[in-house]
């Protein structure tokens, strides 16, 4: 029994500290270096394979019928440009997405040119967790703290079942 006490006591005050070690660390400008989301991901691969293969293999007759027109080259080369314009774009918004910690609980957030401000604080399980005033007086999105060290910091963050992971770098 009192071993099983004093394990409690320790995982307390070891529960307790990372949370205070974070709190120290939080604070600071963050830049996004890399966003993992399945499911963005997969439609972007899904996306090329698609422009890959459309029209191959079919002859013009076929082409017409499904869809509706026969230089596929022309066709592919057009949606590879649109492909790769959409993808540039979704980074350029990932890499200029900047989130400030101040002190003091407050959050500014620079997203796709526009920015924003808020309140942040962590729960007892160490998530971040940043007020969320376009869903709602009182609403807050739950990010798990994955990795935190002087210069990078992790969150995970689960929307609707899919995990996505943002990886920050810490600005100077």
């Amino acid at each position: 029994m009192k071993g099983k006490i004093v394990f409690l006591l320790v995982l307390a005050v070891t529960v307790y500290s990372c949370k205070e070690d974070y709190i120290k660390m939080l604070p600071g400008s963050w830049r996004v270096v890399k966003v993992k989301d399945h499911a963005v991901d997969s439609t972007i691969l899904y996306s090329q394979m698609a422009i890959d293969t459309m029209g191959k293999g079919h002859d013009d007759a076929t082409n017409m019928r499904i869809y509706g027109f026969v230089n596929m080259d022309s066709a592919r080369k057009s949606m590879q440009a649109l492909h790769d314009k959409t993808v540039a774009e979704k980074d350029s918004v990932d890499k200029s997405t900047l989130f400030t910690f101040r002190k003091d609980g407050m959050a500014v957030i620079t997203f796709g040119g526009s920015k924003d401000s808020s309140h942040w604080k962590l729960d007892d399980a160490n998530n971040l967790l940043v007020e969320d005033y376009q869903m709602g007086p009182g609403e807050v999105l739950k990010w798990k703290i994955a990795a935190l060290d002087k210069k990078e910091l992790k969150l995970l963050f689960n929307a609707k079942g899919d995990t996505i992971m943002v990886t920050f770098k810490r600005e100077q």
